[in-house]
């Protein structure tokens, strides 16, 4: 009977702790093409900087016309909200480029001109309201 005792216990034990995952937070953010063309994306913190960034880490590659990319991080989204937060920072950038146009133009001239499909200023109320899935366009 002791047996069964420690059996049940451990049994709610280890049932209740794995409920808790999800509480953790949330490592990934989706982002959806819906549009017809194949585009770039790139994030950055740099607000007000609302300029394409030519640092090749920040982008996405290209997403083709229908796909989906994930911007995932080793921390979660959450912490990394409240770690910007702390330097003044609040909103994460997406920048959205038509295929073509980073194809055709350097990415000097795509600052200079500020040729940019779509800009989305996110910050973490925003992506819990859409569930942590953006949708362009």
């Amino acid at each position: 009977m002791r047996n069964i005792f420690i059996a049940i216990s451990l049994l709610i034990f280890l049932s209740s702790s794995k409920c808790s995952h999800k509480e953790d937070g949330n490592y990934s953010f989706s982002f959806i093409n819906n549009s017809d063309k194949g585009i770039y994306i790139q994030y950055n913190w740099h607000y007000p900087d609302t300029l394409w960034s030519c640092d090749p880490h920040q982008g996405s590659g290209i997403i083709d016309s229908h796909g989906g990319y994930s911007f995932e991080l080793r921390g979660t989204w959450e912490d990394e909200f409240a770690r910007m937060g702390k330097k003044g920072i609040d909103y994460l950038q997406l920048f959205v480029i038509d295929s073509l146009v980073y194809e055709m133009y350097s990415c000097d001239s795509i600052r200079t001109n500020n040729i940019i499909s779509k800009r989305y200023q996110l910050d973490l109320n925003i992506l819990e309201q859409k569930n942590w899935t953006i949708t362009y366009p």
